[in-house]
């Protein structure tokens, strides 16, 4: 399984539950043209306890592994959590949206691309990326 194929999986199980989310950080950097290798997709997504079922139902443990106690702790703290896919060595990090005027403003300018040939998806704005880009750098 490649990245763009799991992204598929991920963005069909957030639009099944009515999950809000935008994909940023590599994957989104990529989509707006600056090709390089990665092992994660990143992922804000607006996810309440009442959305824990459906994400553990989506990947069965034989294949993934996802903690409900990380999902719980996300969610209380506005945090993230991790879905990995062992066979694959893929990562995806599920960020959990803030209420801060920053996330409200991005996820008011998320943009629908077509990752793969088969499905869409909603990614951050090219502008958001990199000004989260320059924060991680910052933060060292």
């Amino acid at each position: 399984m490649g990245p763009y194929e799991l992204l598929e999986k991920v963005v069909e199980m957030f639009e099944r539950l009515e999950i809000p989310y935008l994909v940023t950080g590599s994957v989104a950097a990529m989509a707006y043209g600056e090709p390089r290798m990665t092992n994660d997709i990143d992922i804000v997504a607006e996810i309440g306890e009442q959305h824990i079922a459906g994400l553990l139902e989506s990947f069965p443990p034989d294949e993934y592994y996802i903690s409900d106690e990380m999902i719980r702790e996300a969610i209380r703290h506005q945090g993230q959590f991790n879905v990995i896919h062992p066979s694959s060595g893929l990562k995806i990090d599920i960020i959990i949206r803030r209420n801060t005027p920053f996330d409200a403003s991005r996820f008011s300018r998320t943009r629908r691309i077509q990752p793969g040939e088969t499905y869409q998806a909603n990614f951050a704005a090219p502008e958001d990326v990199i000004i989260k880009k320059l924060e991680f750098y910052k933060a060292g």
